[in-house]
């Protein structure tokens, strides 16, 4: 787990790789540890964009979850899992319809508000932006929003990003306006919370200089660009929220 987590995918997959097949050998195939030893593995294959080998490892683990039923937090949690997957590798209608699929379960053990349930309703979100279904995709994020503000609070981070989720669908629909003054919105916060130059900061940064140039707005469009040239940071890696 620490070699995935210093990013070196290929030790970690190794050593994972022989933690499976020494509980495969001590406790079997179907033992619960083998599963989520398993489940590890199948994460790092996914990081590794490895989505045959991930996906195939992900439904053996499915299928030993069988037994704890279809709404045990396992199951759900690796469905969710295959999902992920799916959708990184391009079968994008797979994925939306095993999303779908998690949501359903969800939605019989957990509360309207719990961050599990409004994570699904999320990613289904983004699923359908991706399919270009704009405003499906946005009515969806407005209630995931509506639920953030209420449980976590209007300035909490995780409601910062379902705002960002937000602003980039309207960003897609060509409702710039309405993009501008929530990213502006987050902006402010983002500024308030973490500094001017912090990496999640820089990304709004970079969302509201798209946005302005899109209103014509480019004097602003250039101080934004100017601002992340001239930041700790600078442009590597940073893409529109």
């Amino acid at each position: 787990i620490t070699k995935v987590m210093e990013n070196k995918y290929d030790e970690g997959a190794a050593l994972q790789q022989q933690v499976v097949d020494e509980m495969k050998n001590r406790l079997g195939s179907d033992h619960i540890w083998t599963l989520f030893s398993m489940e590890q593995l199948a994460h790092t294959k996914r990081l590794q964009e490895k989505f045959d080998e991930a996906e195939l490892l992900q439904s053996q683990v499915r299928d030993g979850f069988q037994h704890l039923g279809s709404d045990h937090i396992d199951s759900i949690r690796i469905l969710d899992a295959i999902a992920l997957t799916k959708l990184e590798s391009g079968k994008l209608e797979e994925a939306l319809c095993m999303q779908e699929q998690t949501l359903e379960l969800k939605k019989r053990i957990y509360r309207k508000d719990s961050p599990a349930l409004l994570a699904s309703m999320a990613a289904i979100a983004r699923s359908k932006r991706q399919q270009g279904m704009f405003k499906v995709a946005e009515e969806l994020y407005k209630a995931v929003l509506e639920a953030r503000r209420k449980s976590t609070g209007e300035d909490s981070p995780i409601t910062l990003v379902a705002m960002a989720d937000l602003a980039a669908v309207y960003y897609d629909q060509g409702r710039f306006y309405e993009a501008k003054d929530l990213y502006e919105l987050i902006l402010s916060k983002r500024e308030a919370q973490l500094g001017k130059d912090h990496i999640y900061t820089l990304v709004s940064v970079a969302s509201l200089a798209s946005t302005f140039r899109e209103v014509g707005v480019f004097e602003k469009a250039e101080e934004m660009q100017q601002r992340l040239l001239c930041s700790k940071q600078g442009t590597f890696g940073l893409e529109h929220e």
